[in-house]
């Protein structure tokens, strides 16, 4: 029904925050820069609680020490291989595979800033996220669009572009320089936002 419609396209324009969370990453062995990110708990709870629980490192892993590890000019950076670092493993919060079954995308994953998880089928379904750079097709049934960066797209944005600035034939693909999250963490949320 219309009404249906009407509360769907709102909710996809209208995601609410439930955590903040951060990344202070460092960009080949430079001084740590702060990015951070607020999730979208009400509509990918596993995968916002998987996520945010990595960044605090409260289960005794995650994303700290970790590194970006793919970049995809003009589309997305990718980390969150906790395990080999190279896109090839990762590791989530649940012990079980039926723990953390997907969960049906309900936001806008088209513009930039968007922060994005495989669905299971893909590789790394445990600790790997994509940030989206630009305005991107949607990739429904592929990822889950479950946060977005709030402070921090500037340096989205030197990571995005580091392969450039080394080798303009090989922009995309691993970064040409260490690209580390030295630390990660929750940051105090007074109440739900909207974004």
């Amino acid at each position: 029904c219309l009404v249906a419609l009407a509360s769907s396209s709102l909710a996809r324009l209208t995601p609410l925050v439930t955590a903040k969370t951060y990344f202070d990453i460092s960009i080949n062995n430079g001084a740590a820069q702060r990015v951070v990110f607020g999730l979208f708990g009400e509509g990918a709870p596993k995968t916002v609680e998987n996520f945010r629980a990595l960044c605090t490192g409260e289960h005794g892993f995650g994303y700290a020490n970790s590194n970006i590890h793919k970049v995809l000019q003009d589309w997305m950076i990718v980390g969150g291989d906790i395990i080999n670092g190279d896109g090839t493993s990762g590791k989530s919060i649940f012990n079980k595979a039926a723990d953390f079954e997907d969960e049906v995308n309900q936001f806008d994953q088209s513009g930039p800033g968007i922060l994005l998880f495989s669905q299971s089928w893909r590789e790394g379904r445990g600790s790997q996220f994509a940030i989206t750079t630009v305005q991107t097709q949607p990739m429904e049934f592929r990822t889950v669009a479950f946060g977005k960066v709030l402070e921090g797209m500037d340096v989205i944005r030197q990571i995005e572009y580091i392969n450039r600035e080394q080798d303009a034939m090989h922009m995309d693909g691993p970064p040409h320089v260490p690209v580390k999250i030295v630390a990660s963490g929750e940051l105090e949320l007074a109440a739900p936002i909207f974004e």
